[in-house]
């Protein structure tokens, strides 16, 4: 009877002190999409890359519309020119289509880059204000959103963080990148 309520007494003890450590683990989570979407510097960033896609696209309108023109060219003349220099002429336009093709495949890797850098930077301005939030209000692990299956409200952080971004960060040039 005695070993029993030894064991009985050390059990509760163990609950009790799993419990008491459960509460003192503060867990929060932080939506970065939103971050990107609605912070100053995620608004710059993505209306610098807007831009630069639009500029992009118009190049790559601009050059498909030359080889259209030049290939239309080419079919009218097919009846007229020889055919050697129709093959001259059709060889320089696979040309210009794999130039084309290579000069939209550096605009986009261009672009990514671009972003893939300014996400970066942000990325390394808001770990601070992280971990001085956390510090601040006893936070010991922060997750991001699309890691949390269900979670309270009141444990998302991303307005106070997006406050905070706001304050130290207002804008980021990318074209520098």
């Amino acid at each position: 009877m005695k070993i029993y309520s030894k064991y009985i007494f050390l059990v509760i003890l163990l609950l009790n002190f799993s419990t008491s450590y459960a509460e003192s683990v503060k867990i929060v989570y932080i939506d970065l999409d939103k971050i990107f979407k609605v912070s100053i510097v995620g608004k710059s960033m993505n209306d610098q890359i807007n831009q630069i896609k639009d500029e992009n696209n118009n190049i790559a309108k601009k050059k498909e519309q030359e080889i259209k023109e030049e290939d239309k060219n080419i079919n009218n003349q097919k009846n007229i020119l020889s055919e050697e220099e129709i093959k001259k002429k059709i060889q320089s336009l696979r040309s210009k289509i794999q130039n084309y093709q290579v000069d939209v495949k550096k605009l986009n890797e261009n672009l990514n880059n671009k972003r893939r850098i300014a996400t970066e930077k942000i990325l390394s301005e808001l770990r601070p204000i992280l971990a001085e939030y956390s510090k601040e209000n006893l936070i010991s692990l922060v997750l991001k959103k699309k890691d949390v299956i269900i979670g309270k409200n009141d444990l998302d952080i991303t307005n106070d963080i997006i406050d905070l971004l706001n304050k130290k960060m207002k804008e980021i040039n990318i074209k520098n990148f």
